[in-house]
């Protein structure tokens, strides 16, 4: 059944509206960039691109450590600073594009690494905590990231046909910036999930 996602986060407790509505602003930027990012990865050389791969295949095997390591409320605190390293790189875009996608290509192989083990610990959160809610949690997740990388595919479609790549990237960095900065105003938002 289609519907739009973000009418269904009533349904769900704060920590996981909380979630869900930063699973769709990460999903809009991703669906603004791939398109351009996916463009752009042709200046990269082969070797180049097929490490980076490596990388990311790496990465998800240290999900286990990450996540005896570090408690939730650090892997969130670490994916704002990503965020920030991530923004700041796109912006190189009007600088060097070769460099802009090299180094979002490797933050993107540590995001990863980050985003998984939040996913981990978020779900863990929820099937303890409301067991019942569980099922109905992954089938909203699931449409909620639709919802935002379908607007921001969407939007890069119209944008790209009518004006250049060069404004999707300067509202990649409005809209990345002000996700930032919902991600700082909640800084300590997850500090007292204790255990996870």
């Amino acid at each position: 059944m289609f519907y739009i996602s973000l009418l269904k986060l009533k349904d769900f407790d704060k920590i996981t509206r909380f979630r869900l509505i930063n699973g769709f602003w990460f999903a809009l930027i991703l669906g603004l960039t791939s398109p351009v990012f996916s463009h752009l990865k042709g200046l990269l050389a082969v070797s180049i691109l097929s490490a980076i791969v490596i990388g990311s295949q790496l990465i998800m095997k240290t999900h286990d450590w990450w996540d005896k390591k570090f408690t939730i409320a650090q892997i969130y605190k670490f994916g704002i600073f990503l965020n920030i390293a991530f923004c700041l790189s796109t912006a190189l875009y009007f600088y060097d594009k070769k460099l802009m996608i090299l180094l979002d290509s490797i933050l993107g192989v540590l995001e990863l690494g980050i985003y998984g083990v939040y996913s981990i610990k978020l779900n863990d959160f929820i099937s303890q905590k409301y067991p019942e809610t569980f099922r109905d949690f992954q089938k909203v997740k699931n449409a909620v990231w639709a919802d935002g990388m379908l607007l921001g595919l969407i939007l890069t479609m119209i944008i790209s046909y009518f004006f250049n790549e060069d404004l999707i990237i300067k509202i990649v960095l409005v809209i990345w910036s002000a996700y930032i900065l919902r991600m700082l105003l909640a800084w300590k938002f997850l500090d007292n999930l204790k255990g996870f």
